[in-house]
């Protein structure tokens, strides 16, 4: 932070207090900058009015607004991060936008407009100066909503306007030709990256949710979670984007239908990637080995789960020249294993090689039965935590290769 040096007995001017002001405010915008400080903190949910109009309705909260069109100079960021509060619930007409243009479209048409909180500050305490005019000496950082609207389209073709300069993106909603009654997307909303403390509402008995953001709003909220691993999950950090865990019903749920939801966990097995697509609009509970598995419908018990096989496909690569007969003249055998991204609950009950072929090109040889080199037999023997193969070649010193994609099922 850059400082000022007074010295003893000096005349000190409002300019150089306000100077000092003014380089405090810089330190805490570059400070808030630095740390990736944009969205929405906390607060600021939008709904429909009562009765419904042509209106938002946002609750009080606050949210820190930096400008990314703003430029570098030396090796220090000129972004000031803002404070914008709303400090009671307020409404905003979404008839026309902060330009004072017009959001209704023609027949056939459609577009975007964006409920968006910008900086303001609020001027109050007036004094007057030694030369008589009138100066508010308290100056207070405080939010605005605005409407930004996006360009008119064909219908089914408009595109949401970008606000990234003139503030945050609370909500959405799509004008028709018509509406009177809107209904609001959060698909864009932008939140900041939030730190979770502990206690009944984030550190519960098996997932413990400690952070959580949404920095590309089209991706959904990413949640980090420890896992004490026991009756629910493996031990260990599990990443997800667009899920959450429920406690109370010991439950996976969907923040949205509209995209899918993934999980990355990291474990003592290492890591394993687990996903549900938006046509599956049911929850998931957990499986003994932490995998997601469908609820076939959610009851008043929250806990119906559908029956069916938790499954794995490995890659496996066997390449090699059988030894010479070793005793009473049998072949010696090649063989190789693959841990499984997770253990699973019980010995796996099928082991299949897929059909898949791919080829890696530049004559080498690639996955499937076409690039086999004398293989007679392939014995499998999996366990829960990987699977073992061995081939019999077709006889001694001969060069083998066996590569596959194999399915294991439990």
């Amino acid at each position: 932070m850059d400082k000022r040096n007074f010295y003893n007995a000096q005349n000190v001017q409002p300019e150089e207090l306000n100077g000092l002001v003014s380089v405090i405010d810089q330190a805490i915008g570059e400070a808030g900058y630095e740390t990736g400080g944009r969205g929405v903190v906390y607060g600021l949910q939008v709904g429909p009015t009562s009765p419904v109009t042509m209106a938002a309705q946002v609750t009080a909260g606050t949210a820190l607004f930096y400008n990314p069109a703003t430029t570098n100079t030396g090796t220090n960021s000129n972004r000031r991060v803002l404070a914008c509060r709303l400090s009671a619930q307020a409404s905003i007409s979404l008839t026309a936008d902060y330009l004072g243009a017009s959001t209704a479209v023609s027949a056939g048409q459609e577009r975007w407009a964006s409920v968006v909180i910008r900086p303001k500050t609020v001027e109050s305490d007036p004094h007057e100066d030694g030369a008589g005019a009138t100066v508010n000496f308290v100056q207070t950082e405080a939010g605005e909503l605005v409407v930004v609207a996006g360009t008119a389209a064909a219908a089914g073709s408009a595109v949401r306007p970008d606000v990234s300069t003139i503030g945050i993106r609370l909500a959405d909603v799509l004008i028709g030709y018509g509406t009177t009654s809107p209904t609001f997307s959060l698909a864009a909303r932008e939140d900041y990256i939030t730190t979770l403390p502990g206690g009944s509402a984030t550190n519960n008995s098996h997932y413990s949710l400690f952070w959580q953001a949404k920095r590309n709003p089209a991706a959904g909220t990413l949640r980090a979670y420890l896992c004490a691993g026991g009756l629910v999950g493996v031990a260990g950090l599990l990443f997800t984007i667009n899920a959450a865990w429920v406690e109370g019903s010991s439950r996976w749920e969907c923040d949205t239908t509209d995209m899918p939801s993934i999980g990355l966990r990291l474990g003592a097995h290492g890591f394993e990637i687990v996903e549900r697509t938006t046509q599956s609009p049911t929850h998931w509970v957990e499986g003994d080995n932490g995998n997601w598995e469908q609820m076939a419908a959610v009851g008043s018990d929250g806990n119906t789960i559908s029956t069916g096989p938790v499954s794995v496909v490995v890659p496996i690569s066997i390449r090699g020249t059988s030894a010479m007969p070793v005793g009473m003249g049998a072949i010696p055998s090649l063989s190789a294993a693959v841990a499984f991204p997770h253990k699973f609950a019980a010995t796996p009950a099928t082991v299949e090689a897929l059909t898949n072929t791919i080829s890696p090109g530049e004559g080498l040889p690639g996955f499937g039965e076409d690039y086999d080199q004398n293989v007679d037999q392939v014995y499998f023997c999996p366990t829960q935590y990987g699977l073992m193969v061995t081939v019999l070649p077709t006889a001694a010193g001969v060069q083998v290769v066996y590569n596959r994609l194999i399915r294991v099922t439990q």
